[in-house]
Formats: C-alpha cells, structure tokens, sequence
C-alpha cells in the first residue's frame, strides 16, 4: 500500500523549485501556503508534467501563468523577443526548466534514502476546463512579478 509523501520529499521539491527559479530567472519570489487540492486550476497556463517511480511515485506537475512562463522561457533562452506561450521554444525551456528541478530533487531523495527515476518532461498549454486529479495532492506555489509558478504534487511514497 502507498502512503502519503513525507516532509522530506515536500522539503526537496520546495528547496529545489525556489533555488532554480532564483538562479535561472534572477527573478524574486514568494511562497505563498501550501494547499491541498483535488483538480488542477482551469486555464490559461502551460502545464509540464514528470511522472516518477521508485520509492517517490506519481506526477509533479507545474502550472506556469502565461507571462511567468514567458518570461521564464525568455530568460533561459537569452532571447531579447517575446517568447509565444505555445511555441516550440517556450515548451522545450519550460520542460527544460522542470526537468533541472526534479533532477536536483532526485539527488536530495537519493541523499534521504529514496531512490527514483523520472520520465521525459511533458509540456502542454492548456486549453481544457478544470482537470481532477486521481488523489488530493499538495500545491506550492511561488508569487512573482510576472505571475505564479505552482507545482502540484501528486505522489505517494512506496
């Protein structure tokens, strides 16, 4: 039987999302409380979704506002243009950008005795309704001048 997702795993990804925000942007952000949620919000936003397995199992998934993920994917790109929210570019630096945080939070989990593995990052802009999840899941979300970065975990421990 699986179990909910400890403070070890919630610290990783919460140490992880705001130091690689901060170091790929420059950008100054803002916790905002954790929540428990049951849908992921309605659109407009890109979504990128990592599925993990091992120890940690489930989806992570990030909800980026249209100009934080904009903004987001011009700076990683070094762009001086504007960024399309459903260009090839914006996806692939917003996958990009995922998949460097769940990479740093792989090694803190490895460090605390969890092992995983993770999948190629999946990126979308939303265009559907409200979407349910399969379980109540924990939402972080980080405020920026540009809009809010949130990241919805939706794991369990094995």
């Amino acid at each position: 039987m699986n179990t909910p997702i400890n403070a070890e795993v919630i610290t990783a990804f919460a140490s992880s999302l705001r130091d690689v925000f901060q170091a790929t942007t420059g950008m100054e952000s803002e916790f905002q409380p954790l929540k428990m949620v049951s849908t992921i919000p309605p659109p407009p936003h890109l979504m990128v979704t990592i599925q993990m397995s091992g120890k940690v199992m489930g989806p992570a998934i990030w909800l980026f506002e249209p100009e934080v993920a904009r903004e987001l994917a011009k700076r990683m790109l070094a762009s001086e243009d504007p960024i399309d929210l459903d260009s090839p570019e914006c996806r692939d630096a917003l996958g990009e950008f995922a998949n460097i945080l769940v990479g740093n939070v792989s090694g803190a989990l490895l460090d605390e005795g969890y092992p995983i593995e993770i999948s190629t990052p999946e990126t979308t802009v939303t265009v559907s309704p409200e979407q349910n999840l399969a379980q109540r899941s924990l939402k972080m979300s980080l405020r920026t001048s540009a809009g809010d970065v949130s990241l919805v975990l939706a794991l369990t421990m094995a």
